[in-house]
């Protein structure tokens, strides 16, 4: 006999769960919309309003230096060691709380002006063709080796004025994936202390960038990081600074759209009559994109951490502990979203949900993943071709996270229609 489920019957632990959180999440906003997850050891939020309430509340749950938790007990020694071989990590905006926080934000947004964001277009459009057309002439092959990964890093690349060779993009994602591997949270001691080695050799490759920029300054993002002032302070960003700077910009400018475009992709292949209606107007694209980033939140949650006993829809959470807020369930809220489990291409308020933060942590990089995202998928919209799986040469499978939604391979094959 069957008996009906409960919140207590999951665990994020479960790598059936981790692929497919939606059920847990229905459950947690029903049942207990502030949980502790005993197997995780931290508070979960699962709705729309105490998700916002989390990340407004800056003063409350903090987000300085989440990322830097050191998983496996085995690693401990060794992964400190590294870290202090090379520059230490400076809080800079998505690890980073008042007031320094709205410093680095200024900054930032002097530098990754509207216009400059606008005047990408014109570099996106050519890297799309540049990856679209070997991946349709071979009939397919894994989309996310061959375009959501570098889609993003090579754009990244162009606003920051480094080099977007393939052996080149393929450093950048190994660094990426050593920036957020720990936060999955489900990793090995020899990958952790993996990832720390590898941002050592992230560091020594930005450090040369940026000294030859000292010497000789280029119009790009990372000169101008160089130069600019630090509002309030009268100074220039030391190394440190620089390098987590940039650390961010490579992290936030490829994994929310790398994710994205999988998970988007996957849609299509599996729903044919969805390529059908986006192929009838750019605003269904549009707006299937935001769906996409609602319905398979690319990041399913953000720690916080707790900096003073506080009380959130009537459970005390005492000071000193994680909150994990799950984006995923959040986007899902039936409170918000009409039918909130569906992907709906005309949906009104699709914009509406949290994949790209909230308030002064909202994503300064959103209008230019954005871009990349309607840019990609209307080209493989307007192409006229069936997409399918390839399962015989793979299929699709996921990272093991306890924090993204993110696919590690995605076999398509692709025919005319």
């Amino acid at each position: 006999m069957n008996h009906p489920k409960h919140v207590g019957d999951f665990s994020l632990l479960d790598p059936a769960v981790q692929q497919c959180p939606f059920e847990f999440y229905r459950h947690l906003r029903q049942e207990s919309p502030v949980y502790w997850a005993e197997d995780i050891r931290c508070f979960i939020v699962s709705t729309y309003a105490l998700a916002k309430t989390v990340f407004e509340d800056t003063a409350t749950f903090s987000s300085r230096n989440v990322n830097r938790r050191i998983v496996n007990a085995d690693a401990v020694e060794r992964v400190q060691a590294l870290r202090a071989s090379g520059y230490p990590p400076v809080p800079f905006l998505a690890t980073n709380d008042p007031p320094t926080h709205s410093a680095y934000r200024q900054l930032s947004a002097k530098i990754f002006t509207s216009k400059r964001i606008f005047d990408m277009r014109k570099k996106v459009e050519p890297i799309v063709s540049e990856l679209f057309e070997p991946f349709v002439t071979k009939g397919g092959g894994d989309f996310m080796r061959d375009f959501a990964i570098p889609l993003p890093l090579m754009t990244v690349a162009d606003l920051l004025g480094i080099p977007r060779d393939p052996e080149t993009v393929a450093k950048y994602r190994l660094w990426s994936d050593a920036t957020i591997g720990p936060l999955n949270g489900v990793i090995s001691a020899e990958q952790e202390i993996g990832y720390a080695e590898d941002i050592l050799e992230y560091q020594a490759f930005f450090i040369d960038i940026i000294n030859d920029r000292i010497k000789r300054p280029r119009e790009d993002l990372i000169t101008e990081m160089i130069n600019a002032e630090v509002p309030g302070e009268g100074r220039r960003m030391d190394m440190a600074e620089l390098l987590s700077a940039i650390q961010q910009w490579l992290v936030a400018g490829g994994e929310t759209t790398t994710y994205t475009l999988g998970s988007g992709m996957l849609l299509l292949a599996q729903q044919p009559e969805l390529l059908e209606a986006l192929r009838e107007s750019d605003d269904r694209v549009k707006n299937f994109a935001e769906e996409v980033l609602r319905t398979q939140s690319p990041s399913q949650g953000l720690l916080r951490v707790v900096l003073k006993d506080t009380v959130l829809d009537g459970v005390a959470i005492p000071a000193g502990s994680l909150v994990s807020v799950r984006i995923g369930a959040a986007n899902r809220d039936e409170r918000i979203f009409a039918d909130g489990e569906a992907l709906d291409v005309c949906r009104a308020n699709a914009k509406a949900h949290l994949s790209f933060g909230v308030g002064i942590h909202f994503c300064m990089g959103a209008p230019l993943a954005r871009m990349e995202l309607f840019s990609a998928f209307r080209r493989f919209a307007d192409s006229g071709l069936r997409i399918e799986v390839d399962e015989e040469s793979g299929g699709f499978g996921y990272v093991p996270s306890l924090f993204f939604l993110a696919l590690n391979r995605l076999h398509l094959k692709l025919a005319r229609v």
